[in-house]
């Protein structure tokens, strides 16, 4: 008698120092800053490897991020799939908290992460 049992991929992602806050001299470090947040839950090896996976297929350095961020976006879609919302959902949330001044929803039904990151710096 065969048994056959689903098997169903996982993504775990480890929020580590969720209180930690920073005080960005610039968007772009607090932008810079909300990535390095997100992708550090992929644990320190996750974080390098999708850096240079973002070189290598892309040709974005970390520290062009800013300035090339559609082009980050695409990548991080690319590569995690729909696990990139819970990606994206960290960064916004620690970009939001980097700037509690501004005051419009947190929504990702109502905000992708490009026009978020958009609106936040069209309102600093």
């Amino acid at each position: 008698m065969n048994q056959t049992q689903e098997v169903k991929p996982t993504f775990e992602l480890t929020l580590e120092n969720q209180t930690e806050r920073v005080e960005p001299d610039s968007f772009d470090g607090a932008l810079l800053d909300a990535v390095d947040f997100a992708l550090r839950g992929l644990g320190i090896s996750g974080q390098h490897a999708f850096y240079k996976g973002l070189m290598e297929n892309y040709g974005v350095s970390r520290d062009e991020i800013p300035s090339k961020f559609a082009v980050f976006a695409v990548a991080l879609e690319n590569v995690f799939g729909h696990a990139s919302s819970l990606l994206e959902m960290r960064m916004m949330q620690r970009l939001h908290g980097n700037f509690p001044e501004l005051e419009f929803p947190l929504d990702p039904a109502v905000f992708s992460l490009i026009t978020y990151v958009e609106t936040v710096r069209n309102n600093l």
